[in-house]
């Protein structure tokens, strides 16, 4: 018995509408800042109408023994992110640069 050909569909792609479900406004936001005492706590904040998706850190005083204690996402009126950070030697000086990945997110 001859085979017959199997027929295929194919799936129908939806099209992104402007506005639609996704990311926007996409930005990464760095702060800066220094202290000379054992403990320093860093607040990146979001643009308007957006929301931390990620965010940590780095120091650019490592010989002061940085460590992070936390880092978390804060929500609510400002939303963005927050660091606190230890160093262990911090001399003369030390500093902590926070990011938070910031974004839009719409869902279907």
């Amino acid at each position: 018995m001859p085979r017959r050909a199997a027929s295929r569909k194919k799936a129908a792609r939806p099209s992104a509408a402007p506005g639609g479900p996704g990311i926007s406004k996409y930005a990464v936001v760095e702060k800066i800042s220094s202290s000379t005492t054992g403990s320093l706590s860093v607040f990146v904040a979001c643009p308007d109408g957006s929301r931390p998706l990620g965010g940590g850190g780095f120091t650019q005083t490592p010989a002061a023994g940085v460590t992070v204690q936390n880092s978390f996402p804060v929500s609510g009126t400002t939303s963005g992110w927050f660091v606190i950070a230890r160093a262990t030697t911090p001399g003369s000086g030390w500093n902590y640069k926070a990011m938070a990945v910031c974004a839009i997110v719409s869902a279907p």
